[in-house]
């Protein structure tokens, strides 16, 4: 401002504005990073849900063949049999799952229960893929 006039003048609102776009363009990286960073931490949350669900579905998997049969038993089982067939299962599970010895002999049922609510999404694609 010179003299006795008020106000800015065109070229001082243009350096401010060109400052306020340059802030701008250099927000827009960390504001990727950062949403991209939150996404990778909920996706790391969703796996560790699912690692501990099928955990505790082969723990109770065992433990229905040793419930039923002794230890002894459970080293004629592959440990195929143990995990859960899908992620639906571990979601909604069917009303029983046979266990079969590796020769193929029927072992145990195995009752399970819902481990997880529902599956998790993945937060890149918005989908329980």
């Amino acid at each position: 401002m010179t003299g006795d006039k008020q106000g800015f003048s065109l070229f001082e609102m243009l350096i401010v504005v060109a400052i306020m776009g340059i802030i701008a363009m250099a927000a827009m990286p960390v504001a990727e990073i950062s949403y991209i960073k939150t996404q990778e931490t909920l996706l790391e949350k969703n796996l560790e849900d699912i690692r501990q669900a099928i955990s505790l579905w082969r723990r109770d998997c065992r433990n229905a063949v040793v419930a039923s049969y002794g230890y002894k038993k459970l080293f004629n089982v592959p440990d195929s049999q143990l995990y859960p067939p899908s992620l639906e299962a571990l979601a909604n599970p069917a009303t029983t799952y046979p266990i079969a010895a590796s020769d193929g002999a029927h072992i145990a049922d195995f009752h399970p229960r819902p481990y997880l609510q529902a599956i998790p999404q993945d937060p890149f694609i918005g989908a329980a893929e």
